[in-house]
């Protein structure tokens, strides 16, 4: 069997092919290819398909048979304009099957829900699940912008549950962007599934210009200072003693509009109060801070 695929024809992204002999497809200008990796890399289309042995009822009846019927590997991408099965059944609104049949897949963790809020420069991620059989927990993974993804947490997990557990996570000081959050399911046997939030998170520019106290205060030796400007212009920030004698130049050049932090280290400071001072155009704010060893 060999499927003769026409371009803007016929569109089959997030499918499977189902084939019984060597030639899978026939494409007009590349002829008959072997492979889905070689027909994706020559026509650039059904890039989210994937190349799968599928037990199907018959070579003429696409509902799924065996070990495919439940199979994990086979669960897709969510496509608003797919919304039945071939038999008129409603899709699976969070992992539906990516073939024709919509069966009955049972997943170790059904997760119901996974929204956000967003409080200043503060994300906070909820997400909710209905039951849970063998799992370890949840990483969660951020990326910037589009970026490559990062882990900046992991949340535990009661392991299995038959009834619906609520989890939160919050990602704290996040810089003006776009931001996208996704989990990572593991299972206690190393098996994993990702949750992508469907929703892009945008953290804006401040609205004003703002010097906060810095943290931890008292420290020894470091600690953070927090600042925000709404326009890019030139900063200066200066820490002095408690005479007025300057001790050291944080920053001093061209910030954009955003959120910024700057670490500063009293490890060659005595104890005692300084003072630090951001300027930015004509805003001017000042504050103490305390060394004690």
């Amino acid at each position: 069997m060999t499927y003769d695929v026409r371009g803007s024809i016929i569109s089959s992204d997030y499918n499977n092919f189902y084939y019984l002999s060597d030639l899978i497809m026939h494409y007009n200008q590349f002829g008959y290819i072997n492979t889905l990796q070689q027909y994706q890399s020559l026509s650039g289309q059904d890039l989210h398909s994937v190349s799968k042995e599928v037990n199907f009822v018959s070579a003429t009846n696409l509902h799924l048979d065996g070990s495919s019927n439940g199979d994990l590997d086979l669960a897709g991408i969510p496509l608003t304009e797919v919304t039945d099965d071939i038999d008129g059944n409603p899709r699976n609104p969070l992992y539906p099957y990516m073939g024709a049949d919509e069966p009955d897949i049972v997943l170790p963790v059904e997760l119901v829900s996974f929204t956000f809020q967003i409080d200043e420069r503060n994300v906070i991620l909820k997400w909710t699940t209905s039951s849970e059989e063998n799992n370890s927990g949840f990483e969660i993974q951020r990326n910037q912008n589009q970026s490559e993804w990062k882990v900046i947490g992991f949340s535990e997990s009661n392991g299995n549950s038959t009834s619906p557990e609520d989890y939160a996570f919050t990602d704290n000081n996040l810089n003006s962007g776009k931001y996208g959050y996704r989990l990572k399911q593991i299972d206690f046997n190393g098996s994993f599934k990702y949750y992508n939030l469907n929703n892009e998170v945008v953290i804006n520019v401040p609205e004003k210009y703002s010097l906060f106290q810095n943290y931890p205060n008292p420290f020894n030796p470091k600690t953070t200072i927090n600042y925000q400007i709404p326009a890019a212009i030139n900063v200066t920030m200066k820490v002095f003693d408690i005479s007025g004698k300057e001790i050291s130049t944080l920053v001093n050049e061209k910030k954009e509009a955003g959120f910024y932090s700057v670490d500063f280290d009293g490890t060659d400071l005595s104890s005692g109060t300084y003072i630090y001072t951001l300027q930015a155009g004509d805003f001017v704010s000042t504050r103490r801070m305390i060394v004690i060893k």
